[in-house]
């Protein structure tokens, strides 16, 4: 801001009343200018200031970690909806069978994994865990989660999402860890029902990722059925085997009624407020995310009462497929006798890593 310029000087040879009068008449120049300039450079009350939702810090409301993280949660002993080769087990006999447990030893990690060992009568499948979170949630919220260990391997399709208890796609779902087989590459996706859609990456949908598709409804034409609007990621070792032996990441959701943004960090590079839990987090500080959603053509009501769930599921509708399973390079590690996702999965090959260890999730709201 340029200073305030002093008056001007008397002319010369004025008489005292004259120079008295110039001076005057500067002083109330200066003094109506000044005025001016500081009432409207005062800040707004509060009340009086419209931000948008995004840019205030979010506030930790629940912490899903330690010896109570699985109190958080529901267990889902049911038929696999996406007609995976598993069979969910209550938390009972998942306990029974060392399928879930927190780990005592160093960081207290929550434990989820699929029986590798122990062949289910009948077979339906190996034995696996299904968990929903006992909370749903709203807009204006943000899922931080701290992974140490994902499942990967032939035949696994692991995903940690979003949906809500009844009436999918109508109520929206949100993937924020989810792939197949032996992928680098973590993909985050959205499906609803019809009327949204997204701009292609630009000034409108700023995203580091590879957008895959943009039409996010489940029964949208020229995509596979329940395709939604994908994104991948960019980087390598942000899923699967890389991403393990990295020690793990940060993976970070937030939805407001301006969209939906991820993002995704190796351990160690993550920014300040996401490497412990504390009680802010403010995503203005963490750059352009991995994904962007924005509701520039999808309205915020496709998205509604979702809840976490944390899955293991193996073959099925999407790792199952013959095209799928064939380009996965799984064929080449196994026995020519083993030609099929399910085959693999039932003799047990490729599963040392099929378990999920997660250090901790936090929900913060605005």
């Amino acid at each position: 801001m340029s200073p305030i310029p002093p008056p001007p000087p008397p002319p010369p040879f004025a008489s005292p009343c004259i120079r008295y009068t110039l001076y005057l008449a500067s002083f109330l120049l200066i003094s109506t200018f000044t005025s001016s300039f500081l009432h409207l450079s005062s800040p707004l009350p509060s009340s009086q200031i419209n931000l948008p939702s995004s840019s205030r810090p979010f506030t930790l409301q629940h912490s899903y970690s330690g010896p109570t993280f699985f109190d958080n949660f529901d267990f889902e002993a049911i038929s696999d909806p996406t007609h995976g080769y598993v069979s969910y087990k209550t938390r009972e006999e998942a306990e029974r069978r060392n399928l879930t447990f927190v780990s005592q030893f160093g960081e207290e990690e929550a434990y989820l994994g699929m029986d590798r060992a122990e062949r289910e009568p009948g077979w339906p499948g190996r034995a696996s865990v299904r968990i929903r979170s006992k909370r749903g949630y709203e807009s204006g919220m943000v899922l931080v989660v701290d992974v140490k260990h994902m499942p990967w391997g032939c035949g696994t399709w692991p995903a940690l999402w979003m949906t809500s208890l009844t009436g999918w796609p109508n109520l929206g779902e949100i993937d924020i860890i989810e792939n197949v087989h032996l992928a680098s590459r973590n993909l985050y996706t959205l499906h609803t029902s019809a009327g949204c859609s997204l701009p292609p990456p630009g000034p409108r949908r700023r995203q580091s990722g590879l957008a895959k598709t943009n039409n996010c409804d489940v029964a949208a034409a020229n995509q596979w059925t329940n395709e939604g609007c994908g994104v991948e990621s960019s980087v390598d070792r942000t899923w699967g085997k890389g991403f393990n032996e990295d020690g793990g990441g940060i993976v970070v959701m937030k939805w407001t009624d301006e969209g939906i943004e991820m993002w995704q960090f190796r351990k160690g590079t993550e920014p300040l407020d996401l490497s412990v839990e504390g009680e802010e987090v403010d995503p203005e500080t963490w750059g352009v995310p991995a994904a962007s959603f924005p509701s520039i053509h999808c309205p915020p009501s496709h998205f509604r009462s979702q809840h976490i769930i944390i899955n293991l599921s193996a073959c099925g509708d999407w790792a199952g497929q013959p095209g799928i399973w064939a380009s996965s390079g799984c064929l080449g590690l196994l026995d020519p006798n083993e030609w099929t996702c399910e085959r693999s999965v039932r003799e047990g090959k490729g599963l040392e890593d099929a378990f999920w260890a997660i250090r901790r999730m936090s929900v913060y709201r605005v």
